[in-house]
């Protein structure tokens, strides 16, 4: 789905990669909730969109790493709690 192009991602503590002539954004905080949402911006056409995804929910997150792995994005989480760190990693 293409968006307009005053509808680009208002998002923080994302993460993003390079592919293909595009810059894949995923997740992020829009200061009330951690989105699990897919975001790909277009260089050579200057266009936003947001494909349709299917497969396994991931949960919203935000302070994540994404790197790309054999052309799969996998995403490195990982976040404080009580003092103790939890390391997360989605990679299919």
């Amino acid at each position: 789905m293409k968006l307009n192009k005053n509808e680009c991602p208002t998002i923080k503590n994302h993460s993003a990669v390079y592919y293909n002539k595009k810059i894949v954004i995923f997740g992020g905080y829009d200061g009330k909730k951690n989105h699990n949402i897919v975001h790909v911006y277009d260089i050579e056409t200057n266009e936003w969109s947001k494909p349709n995804i299917t497969g396994a929910n991931i949960e919203g997150r935000n302070g994540h790493t994404s790197v790309l792995i054999d052309n799969k994005m996998c995403q490195i989480f990982i976040f404080k709690k009580k003092n103790k760190k939890k390391k997360y990693s989605n990679s299919e």
